[in-house]
């Protein structure tokens, strides 16, 4: 609670519960920037780490290596692999064309942690 007041504050709305942010200044470059204000960068880093095939540092993952996390680590086991497949890597790279803020990693297929 106390983060997300925080994090409001930051981006200049008022953090008390009972005011609301008006719908016109919400829109998705803000709500990315009340993300960043959220969850640390560290852990985002942390995620793109898990997901690398390779030690090299890079600051980035291929959208084969996305492919491989989604299915395999992001993914809920119990789900029924007829009624919900497995992520093919073109639908990943439309995940990746969606998300990267920086459209040359996107170009390569490549997503950076801040597409994460």
């Amino acid at each position: 609670k106390d983060e997300l007041q925080l994090a409001m504050s930051n981006r200049g709305w008022s953090s008390s519960p009972k005011e609301f942010v008006p719908c016109s200044q919400f829109n998705l470059h803000a709500f990315y920037k009340l993300y960043d204000n959220l969850v640390p960068t560290a852990y985002t880093a942390d995620v793109i780490e898990r997901m690398r095939d390779t030690k090299s540092p890079k600051p980035y993952v291929t959208v084969k290596e996305f492919c491989k996390f989604l299915n395999e680590s992001h993914r809920d086991p119990q789900l029924n692999e007829v009624l919900f497949k497995y992520l093919k890597e073109d639908e990943v790279q439309q995940l990746v064309d969606t998300m990267e803020p920086q459209k040359e990693y996107a170009e390569k297929k490549q997503i950076t942690a801040e597409g994460v």
